[in-house]
């Protein structure tokens, strides 16, 4: 029977041979010479290589000669981190603070193996993997669909790991194998063949890593694990450790101290701190001691997220990359926020209302126009009506052609250059969700749109802001693409600081453009008020900067980009998770970078019988008995939009069929040099049906009528309160809620039931504000 053997020891990945010689020099330098060589050891020939700082993040990009060498002399800097490759940042370089080093290295470069060993961790509780727990003896043989794994872990001083539970985890089958360390620490396991394996130990996933091969034999593998000395105890997913008096990192877990400071000024004591393991469902908690600090001996490989009672996704503890003994620790602000604090109690006023516009629910397509860059559609929800109807619905969508179809136009137009800076937030917020990841990956997609004329710039900000990209020609966009790449998450979320940087960029070209941008994009709050941080930005709007904003997640603060998109004549997107932000970018790029028609103005004509009671997606202009205006300000390619127009009709009769609803659009053509105008007419039918026709057939259309009376009934309550007018701020959510259920009596749709529970919310807010003013005026 065969045998294959395995023993896996601390050892560097890659092969590398260093020399170093130091010379005298005021200005430190290293003189340095890289050898790559493939697996097979034969020199890799052109290979891209880039040398990082590690502090400026400066750049400088090598390729290998033939023999697979390139010579480089790095000046300045304490460290230089070295990418090859698609293997980013893995080396290094030290730079000595003074004099000259000399130093050539060897490398091996093996991606299959990185990657295998750097991918992000699964996250389990999507797989619903099957446990199947195992007792292999050692009479068990392979066979033709199984073979034998012997796993014999021991602590560095080869003391055998006894009595442990292991797990042997195909993802490809959604299997776990579970065992027990014997006296002599060996593991058995009996595993279907050709298939990768992580193994877990003591309650740690993916420790060590093994591949089963094709053949029927006894495979075997050993490691050392050395144990951690935490008492950790599991109440549903939430874990509690007990550190003892002396914690000390172990092979498998870190130890991590944090400090927290409340409101930024004093260290806090008592205060639950939660760190959210991303991709699991695990959350190790704690309590801050008399000093504001908490100690946790967490898992390595893996990144966890920082939550408080009343603040959520406040910073990020980044242990992905590390392994073995590691320690580490931080300061972070908690700053309690009091929606989450004081929920019975929180009424929004009108600058903190966020409510998701019912656009986010639309799943109906329109056809891609034929004609016309931009075709307006129109229709009634229902078109029957009778003597007893009360009111009807009016669908009115607008399609333009996507953007593959004018893709091989628009890269060959004569639009002039543009001068855009990307404000990124990579707080640690970012970390979590994949946000960071979606993000590089949008930035890297929508860089194809780009020409090498543009003006780019790219600032980032955390507790602070830097500007990791100059304001400078796009070029090939090697250097840009390079940045993209290089963007990591951690620390807090300073707005107001990442704008001002933004905008000074900007600024360096603004006077020789035509057009000139400034998108943003964040998931939190900045520390500024609102009013600080548009007074900031309408400056530099006022000299004809355009501002867009990407709110990203659920608690970005919609209030102050809304504010900012709308003064700064941009789009204002929200992406609810990070799938949604390639398309949000994407649409933001095209309509900036390739502009293809000019403002839409839309005009209604109605007859007598149709009285004009709402509008839902747009904001109505002009209103008069029989007519009104809207406006579509942002036309890109691919655009998809929908409004809902609600009327009450005025004792309808037969003769309301002569007199159809007219629609005209006017827009101007760029691609054409001319303007365009269509015109839809829709009627209403006459129905001899006895008793009340519902307007509503179409049940999505329900939905978001539902959608919109809520979310126009939050704004209105906000308005209400802040002017301190809560009676009236009441009976608008206790109607909408009322209309609500009348439309939609047998609502099951989560997103329906969401906001009503926040409309019910509101109303026993309202109640219990009014109930306490009653109290004190008496």
């Amino acid at each position: 029977m065969i045998k294959i053997s395995m023993k896996v020891y601390t050892s560097l990945l890659f092969i590398f041979i260093s020399s170093l010689v130091f010379s005298q020099n005021f200005e430190g330098s290293v003189d340095y010479t890289l050898t790559v060589k493939d697996t097979k050891r034969r020199p890799m020939s052109g290979e891209k290589v880039i040398f990082t700082e590690i502090d400026s993040r400066q750049k400088i990009f090598k390729r290998t000669d033939a023999s697979g060498k390139l010579n480089i002399l790095l000046k300045g800097g304490k460290e230089w981190l070295i990418t090859i490759g698609q293997i980013r940042n893995e080396w290094n370089v030290e730079v000595p603070e003074r004099g000259e080093a000399v130093s050539t290295r060897t490398i091996t470069y093996n991606y299959e193996r990185w990657k295998r060993e750097n991918r992000p961790p699964v996250d389990r509780n999507a797989l619903g993997l099957v446990n199947i727990e195992q007792t292999i003896g050692s009479k068990d043989m392979p066979d033709e669909k199984n073979g034998i794994l012997t796993l014999k872990i021991t602590e560095r001083s080869g003391a055998p790991i006894k009595h442990y539970k292991i797990g042997a985890t195909c993802y490809a089958l959604k299997k776990t194998y579970t065992t027990t360390t014997d006296k002599y620490g060996k593991a058995r396991f009996k595993l279907p063949l050709s298939n990768e394996y992580q193994i877990d130990i003591d309650g740690i996933e993916e420790y060590q890593y093994y591949e089963m091969k094709h053949l029927p034999a006894f495979y075997s593998m050993e490691f050392n694990y050395e144990p951690s000395n935490v008492i950790e105890t599991a109440i549903g997913d939430t874990i509690t450790q007990e550190l003892g008096s002396n914690p000390t990192s172990s092979s498998n877990r870190a130890y991590y101290k944090i400090r927290v400071k409340k409101r930024g000024v004093d260290f806090v004591k008592d205060e639950p701190v939660y760190l959210k393991m991303l991709k699991s469902n695990k959350v190790y908690k704690a309590k801050t001691n008399k000093d504001g600090e908490v100690d946790f001996l967490l898992p390595v490989h893996r990144k966890y997220l920082i939550d408080f009672n009343y603040e959520k996704d406040v910073d990020v503890v980044d242990l992905s990359k590390t392994f073995g003994f590691v320690s580490g620790e931080m300061n972070t602000n908690y700053f309690p926020q009091e929606k989450l604090e004081f929920p019975e109690r929180f009424i929004p006023e009108s600058h903190e209302v966020f409510v998701t516009h019912f656009d986010e629910f639309i799943d109906k397509q329109y056809p891609e126009p034929e004609e016309h860059f931009l075709e307006l559609y129109a229709r009634w929800t229902n078109p029957e009506v009778n003597e007893l109807s009360k009111e009807s619905l009016l669908e009115i969508g607008f399609s333009s052609r996507n953007k593959e179809t004018l893709m091989k136009n628009m890269r060959n137009s004569n639009t002039p250059p543009i001068n855009v800076c990307f404000v990124i937030d990579k707080s640690g917020s970012m970390s979590g969700y994949d946000r960071i990841e979606s993000l590089q990956k949008s930035l890297l997609e929508l860089s194809a749109l780009l020409r090498p004329t543009d003006i780019v710039s790219l600032v980032v900000f955390n507790g602070s802001a830097q500007v990791s990209v100059p304001a400078q020609k796009y070029g090939n966009g090697e250097f840009v693409r390079e940045m993209f790449r290089d963007i990591e998450a951690g620390g807090g979320t300073s707005i107001y600081e990442g704008l001002v940087k933004g905008f000074e960029e900007v600024n360096k070209y603004a006077a020789a453009m035509d057009a000139s941008k400034v998108i943003l994009l964040t998931d939190g709050y900045g520390s500024r008020p609102i009013t600080e941080v548009v007074q900031l930005a309408k400056k530099h709007i006022d000299e004809g900067i355009e501002v867009s904003c990407i709110g990203v997640g659920e608690t970005y603060n919609q209030a102050l980009l809304s504010q900012l998109a709308s003064t700064g004549g941009g789009l204002m997107h929200f992406v609810g998770d990070a799938k949604n932000m390639t398309a949000a970018f994407t649409k933001e790029m095209i309509s900036s970078l390739y502009p293809v028609a000019g403002k839409a103005t839309i005009e209604v004509f109605f007859n007598d019988n149709l009285i004009y009671k709402q509008l839902y997606g747009y904001d109505a202009k002009n209103i008069t008995n029989g007519q009104f205006n809207m406006e579509l300000k942002n036309i890109y390619p691919g655009l998809n939009k929908l409004a809902l127009v609600h009327f009450d009709l005025n004792q309808p009769t037969k003769a309301i069929e002569k007199d159809p609803l007219m629609i005209r659009m006017t827009y101007f053509d760029y691609q054409q040099n001319k303007k365009i105008v269509q015109e839809k007419r829709v009627k209403l039918q006459w129905s001899d049906k006895t008793g009340e026709i519902d307007y509503l057939i179409d049940r999505n259309h329900k939905k978001l009528l539902a959608i919109a009376m809520m979310n126009r009934a939050i704004k209105v309550m906000a308005e209400y309160h802040g002017a301190n007018e809560n009676q009236k701020a009441k009976s608008v959510i206790e109607s909408s809620i009322s209309e609500v259920k009348k439309i939609f009596p047998d609502a099951q749709d989560q997103d329906v039931l969401k906001l009503m529970n926040e409309l019910i919310s509101y109303t026993n807010s309202l109640n219990q504000l009014l109930r306490n003013q009653q109290l004190k005026g008496n």
